[in-house]
């Protein structure tokens, strides 16, 4: 299974953001430990346009003379265009492509090898196109709500007879981008990471769930590394 990094250099909430540091050690670190702690990845690429993440990912172990075009790295640019450019790019270089990809975005940090590996056996076990991961929405439906101008309405109609949230159903999730395998000849002709009725999905708990998007994501992600390493000492000790 090819694995593949998307690290541009630019960012919009945080400043280097891919190179951002929790305990000490960056983005691009954890997701190169969680990839290489998993025997069925056997090629790690680091897509980035930016010579000091490639510089990062050099110094946790991963080479690559794979470079991302500029017109790769921008704003508006797809993340089948930025995984198309490298299947492209590994398919010349090799006689033969793996079969499946794994896209692991950095911006994931918290997410272990462990949950890479539950996800890997869920998708072989259901011999599927497509997976990605989730987390149980904190947020339900039934009590969020579209606001246009003067109008707005359920996003899910509660149900009549529940009124507690304790009533409600949990079997809503949210897909959280920590993890997304696709058979790359699916993957090139759907032209999507996720397809309703093909994908199936690996559930992750919210505490490894977090998406790193702005400096308020980014205390959250450490306050929950803190809590994580926290609940591993407990388990140690007891």
């Amino acid at each position: 299974m090819l694995a593949v990094i998307p690290a541009r250099g630019g960012s919009r909430g945080i400043l280097n953001k891919n190179l951002s540091k929790i305990n000490g050690k960056s983005f691009i670190y954890y997701a190169i430990q969680a990839a290489k702690a998993v025997d069925d990845i056997t090629e790690i690429i680091v897509s980035s346009d930016d010579e000091m993440i490639k510089r990062e990912a050099y110094a946790c172990g991963v080479k690559t003379d794979y470079q991302r075009p500029v017109e790769l790295s921008l704003d508006d640019t797809s993340m089948y265009d930025t995984l198309e450019h490298v299947i492209e790019w590994a398919g010349a270089r090799n006689q033969k492509l793996p079969k499946n990809l794994m896209l692991l975005q950095p911006t994931s940090p918290l997410r272990s090898g462990n949950d890479i590996k539950e996800a890997i056996n869920i998708y072989k076990e259901a011999k599927a196109k497509s997976l990605a991961s989730v987390n149980l929405m904190s947020e339900h439906p039934y009590e969020c709500v579209e606001i246009e101008k003067h109008d707005w309405f359920f996003l899910k109609k509660p149900e009549q007879k529940k009124n507690r949230r304790q009533d409600y159903s949990n079997n809503f999730y949210f897909i959280n981008g920590a993890i997304y395998i696709v058979e790359i000849e699916w993957f090139i002709k759907s032209r999507t990471l996720t397809l309703e009725g093909e994908t199936v999905f690996s559930i992750m708990p919210r505490s490894r769930s977090i998406d790193v998007d702005c400096k308020l994501d980014l205390e959250v992600a450490r306050a929950f590394f803190k809590h994580n390493n926290n609940e591993k000492d407990n388990s140690i000790d007891h």
